[in-house]
């Protein structure tokens, strides 16, 4: 046992003893872990960054073995020529005047190396610096660029197809020298995920969609595309050599490949800033319309729900606020869809097709739910935001290999607006090329061809209006599955009444505003407001709206507004007036709505009104309409009601219709209810809102009213107000009762005086 110990100790021992190959300064940076998956025929650099400078690293030798092990002959054998004393690539041996590609700042590539050989040779494609080795692999993309596609031999290569391969990279002198490393990567079926870099917050929404939906994104440099990992400065592009390899590995047209093909081209793409200058444009996206692609089973194309990876905004209730957004792809058989709605005052800028992704100070509300409606207040102006699908679309080719320019997509969505009565208020034809702002005080726009911003203003005219949108192509053509629509309704702007003026019980308020996240259809959400911001004598604690359809965010704002005095309530007593505004919805999602609000006892006894004598009433239609209307509740001060309506506006608080006036009514005679106060837990709270708004349901407690009293002998003579016909009837009445019973009388005591004067004679 004690011999096995000792023997297990030296191999423990031996085996934290580095080997003499064991590397300390060579690495495999690219193929990254990520890239390890090509397409067939793929060219691709094998490059290493020290960790740090190194002094004299030598020449590196670069090999390829078609399997997953270093075993049998090597497929592709490439090597540098560094200076013997230096040990780096000497200048040299780099082609300075090549015509194909343009090097800025001396960038040592390895496409550029002449020596030993030529240009044209594969097998001294190898380049050693104090900071880096890289080397260039021929696949086959590009063998007919500026290569004699031969090896040190002078034999033909063979086309790099469907399988796995090994890299070995070798130091063989300097620093390096005797050093070892190798990775295995895989060359066959690709899927990828494509689109711009920006914004960063851009590149990283599409990074992490790649990684969670197995989807490949290219950052390893393309051969004939590489930047200086210190100095951004030096870089290198040779366009006929990375348009190709980029190309491919999106749709691989090159004959001979085993698996990867035009038909199984699999890719998902961000329709987001895409323009004519990025190779999001040019290769990738031009290469599945190249194909016609646009619309197969292995090709998804996203957008943003919100229209950007995130938005910072200055809200119209909360401040400045950011919100992320989601990738999703486009419904089926969509080729246009609504992403925002901004709703604001008028400024004077001009927001057609132009988004300033730094705006904090502009205030403005948001819907995110455009296609089910909106709401505004009259004078304000709205932008509506979308972006539209690629469509068929024949492509013209560049000088450039795997380069292209697309002939056709949506460039114009027509907009009509009609109102109620489907008259045509405005019609315009406006461009699809939406113009972003990214960075803070520049006035550099990155456009893109596939979104739109719409700024629709001059909607004044208190209405519902539906906007119709259809996109077009290029020719004017009205493009299918290019159409859609949404309802604007505008609200006339509520006239306050001037702070302290009573009138009529109730008086000008500030305006209270609650804000939902949305909610599913018949799932009640309410907005519960502070009574004591509201009117003295009414107020609306909160209103409980459901809707039948899942809907956005909502938002709801009460105030205390006495309406012009045109529409005034002039046949009863009215308590007071309040205006309800419910934005970001279409009306036609709401299935129905109950208010809840609470009146003041002191004037219900002033105005000689009962508790079960109050009614909500409805501005709508041109008219007062009363409201189905339940009282709920006793508090200390207030009695509390629940009102049921199908829309908002101005709404009224009076004596019911017809109601006869209650005679000596005073406190005393009020229906004794039960103290107590409707829970409203996991409300939405008026401003300031802080937290996600909560969803629930206000119940009404019902209780039933005593019936109107029988008027007493005592009120039929004495009135409290007035003088009614009952009561002069019966005061006549007893005046010829009077006058009868005192001739009576008096006769009765003249005969007893005198009762020979009544006496009969025969």
């Amino acid at each position: 046992m004690r011999g096995g110990g000792a023997v297990l100790v030296l191999v423990a021992l031996l085996l934290f003893i580095p080997s003499a190959g064991a590397a300390a300064h060579l690495v495999i940076t690219q193929p990254s872990a990520n890239e390890t998956l090509l397409a067939e025929m793929r060219d691709f650099y094998v490059y290493g960054i020290f960790s740090g400078t190194v002094s004299n690293p030598g020449d590196v030798r670069i090999e390829v073995y078609s399997g997953d092990a270093v075993a049998g002959t090597p497929v592709r054998v490439i090597q540098s020529q560094v200076d013997p004393v230096t040990g780096i690539t000497n200048e040299t041996v780099i082609d300075t005047g090549y015509a194909n590609g343009t090097r800025k700042n001396g960038a040592m590539v390895p496409d550029l190396v002449k020596l030993p050989g030529s240009i044209l040779d594969t097998s001294n494609k190898v380049v050693v610096t104090n900071r880096y080795y890289m080397g260039l692999i021929p696949g086959g993309v590009t063998k007919n660029f500026d290569t004699s596609y031969k090896d040190s031999t002078g034999t033909l290569l063979t086309d790099l197809t469907a399988g796995n391969y090994t890299i070995e990279v070798t130091g063989l002198s300097g620093t390096c020298a005797g050093e070892k490393v190798n990775k295995t990567i895989t060359l066959g079926l690709t899927n990828a995920i494509l689109g711009t870099f920006r914004p960063d917050s851009t590149k990283a929404a599409l990074i992490q969609y790649g990684i969670r939906h197995s989807r490949r994104s290219y950052f390893d440099w393309f051969p004939g595309y590489f930047t200086d990992p210190d100095n951004s400065s030096i870089w290198y592009t040779a366009d006929q050599r990375w348009t190709p390899n980029n190309g491919i590995e999106v749709v691989n047209d090159r004959p001979g490949t085993l698996l990867d093909n035009t038909v199984v081209a699999n890719n998902t793409m961000f329709i987001y800033n895409i323009n004519s200058g990025s190779a999001t444009y040019r290769v990738e996206l031009a290469a599945l319309l190249r194909y016609n692609l646009q619309d197969g089973v292995n090709t998804t194309f996203l957008y943003y729900d919100i229209g950007e990876p995130n938005l910072t905004y200055n809200d119209l209730s909360s401040g400045v606020t950011t919100i992320n957004g989601n990738p999703l792809p486009f419904p089926s058989g969509s080729r246009i869809k609504l992403y925002r709605a901004e709703i604001l005052t008028p400024t004077g800028t001009n927001y057609e097709n132009l988004y300033d992704c730094n705006d904090v100070t502009t205030q403005k509300s948001l819907n995110l739910d455009p296609s089910s409606g909106f709401t505004i207040t009259s004078g304000k102006e709205f932008i509506i935001y979308g972006v539209t699908k690629p469509i068929a679309s024949s492509v013209t080719a560049t000088t450039t290999p795997y380069r292209y320019t697309i002939d056709n997509r949506i460039t114009t969505i027509d907009c009509t607006i009609n109102n109620s009565a489907g008259s045509v208020v405005m019609s315009g034809s406006h461009d699809v090329n939406l113009s972003r702002l990214y960075y803070r005080g520049s006035a550099t726009r990155y456009n893109s061809f596939w979104e739109f911003g719409i700024d629709v203003s001059g909607l004044t005219a208190p209405d519902t209006y539906t906007v119709n949108l259809t996109g077009k192509d290029a020719s004017g053509t009205i493009i299918s599955g290019a159409a859609t629509g949404f309802t604007v309704t505008v609200n006339p702007i509520p006239v306050p009444t001037p702070e302290g003026q009573d009138d009529r019980g109730g008086r000008s308020g500030a305006s209270q505003v609650a804000v939902s996240p949305g909610a599913p259809a018949g799932q009640p959400v309410t907005f519960v407001f502070a009574p004591g911001q509201s009117s003295g004598t009414t107020a609306v604690e909160s209103v409980t709206l459901t809707p039948s359809r899942t809907v956005g965010q909502v938002e709801c704002i009460v105030r205390s507004a006495v309406p012009g005095n045109s529409i005034q309530i002039t046949d009863r007593e009215v308590a007071g007036y309040q205006s309800i505004t419910v934005n970001w919805i279409n009306p036609d999602a709401i299935d129905h709505a109950d208010i809840a609000f609470s009146v003041d006892k002191s004037w219900l006894a002033s105005h000689h009104v009962a508790p079960e004598q109050v009614v909500m009433l409805h501005f709508t239609g041109g008219r007062w309409v009363e409201l189905p209307t339940s009282l709920v509740n006793n508090r200390d001060t207030v009695y509390e009601y629940s009102a049921v309506t199908g829309s908002f506006s101005y709404f009224a608080i009076a004596a019911k219709a017809g109601t006869p006036v209650a005679a000596g009514m005073n406190s005393t005679v009020f229906l004794p209810l039960p103290a107590g106060n409707v829970s409203a837990q996991n409300t939405i709270t008026g401003i300031p809102a802080t937290g996600a708004p909560g969803i629930t349901t206000v119940v009404p407690v019902t209780s039933t009213a005593a019936p109107p009293a029988r008027p007493t002998l005592i009120g039929v003579f004495f009135p409290q107000s007035g003088l009614p016909l009952v009561t002069i009837a019966a005061w006549a009445i007893v005046i010829v009762l009077l006058i009868i019973a005192i001739w009576l009388i008096r006769r009765w005591w003249i005969r007893r005086q005198n009762p020979a004067l009544f006496r009969k004679y025969n």
